[in-house]
């Protein structure tokens, strides 16, 4: 049959968190009257999909997808293009036990 596929030498993804990025796009959305949306959102990161492309992932406190649809798109709307190194591809929405519960290209 075929040779034993051997597991990756290395990790796939890298998912790091970014307070910074977060508090850059809560301060927008007050600025703009998103403020209780942007509230939901407890931790922002970003997860290296292969270099240089990456999504963004928001944790969420959300259990519906309309309202982590919502905050997606406002994040799209504020997300103004600089990808910075390499090239966002998606913005992701979690709920509180990291199940993706909606998905916005950037």
């Amino acid at each position: 049959m075929g040779a034993r596929k051997k597991p990756p030498a290395h990790p796939l993804s890298a998912k790091r968190t970014n307070p910074a990025l977060l508090r850059n796009f809560r301060a927008w959305a007050r600025a703009e009257g998103h403020g209780a949306l942007a509230r939901h959102a407890d931790q922002l990161f970003t997860v290296t999909l292969g270099h240089p492309d990456y999504d963004v992932e928001i944790k969420t406190d959300y259990t519906s997808r309309s309202q982590a649809k919502n905050l997606a798109s406002t994040f799209v709307i504020w997300w103004d293009g600089d990808d910075g190194h390499g090239i966002a591809r998606s913005v992701v929405i979690l709920d509180a036990h990291n199940r993706h519960i909606a998905i916005k290209p950037l």
